[in-house]
């Protein structure tokens, strides 16, 4: 099957449409609406349309959500870590991140030292690869052949399933360490009562 979309109308950033083919290339089904409302679709037989039907409606956005960029519920649930999941994913898994963590709860002063130190990691880190002339290559994906897509290769939902991810937690420590994390909220914590004093 094939799928060709389109924006359409003054409203263009908002307003989809689209066409689904079967393999001979025939027009099968069309899809329409508005993307941050409702989708639309109509099956097609001999060239005419049937009747619409909705195929997808946002949900009304929860409560105090303009207080979180006005995101979905879905939106906000991406990034946290349940119990039954935080014994699934590696350390690696980018749900960990210390600075992201902080933001979302509100610790503005901790996520911008851990921001700052993640990034420091990551060029002392590009500095010594550089200088041992390591090449490095993603463990899950490879480039495309025309070098503008990543592809996956296989083998995280295997190591995920088992829980076994030899090999990844023990790569070099691309976030920070628990002692390293307990330091920086000493950090923040003086960076906030200093700012308290001098605002007082």
């Amino acid at each position: 099957r094939q799928v060709s979309t389109q924006s359409t109308g003054s409203n263009a950033g908002f307003q989809v449409k689209g066409t689904v083919f079967d393999k001979e290339g025939v027009p099968r089904w069309n899809i329409g609406g508005v993307w941050s409302d409702k989708v639309f679709g109509k099956q097609v037989k001999d060239g005419a349309e049937g009747d619409a039907f909705l195929l997808w409606e946002r949900k009304a956005l929860p409560e105090h959500s303009v207080k979180q960029f006005n995101f979905t519920s879905f939106a906000m649930e991406l990034n946290e870590i349940t119990p039954s999941l935080n014994t699934l994913i590696p350390s690696t898994d980018s749900r960990r991140k210390p600075d992201q963590r902080a933001m979302e709860e509100g610790d503005f002063d901790l996520a911008d030292i851990c921001k700052r130190t993640l990034e420091e990691k990551q060029r002392a880190q590009r500095r010594k690869r550089e200088q041992e002339k390591v090449e490095w290559s993603p463990r899950w994906f490879k480039l495309s052949s025309d070098g503008q897509s990543w592809l996956y290769t296989g083998g995280y939902w295997e190591a995920r399933l088992e829980k076994k991810w030899e090999g990844v937690m023990s790569l070099e420590d691309i976030f920070v360490t628990d002692e390293e994390l307990a330091e920086l909220k000493a950090k923040a914590s003086k960076k906030e009562k200093s700012s308290s004093v001098n605002n007082n």
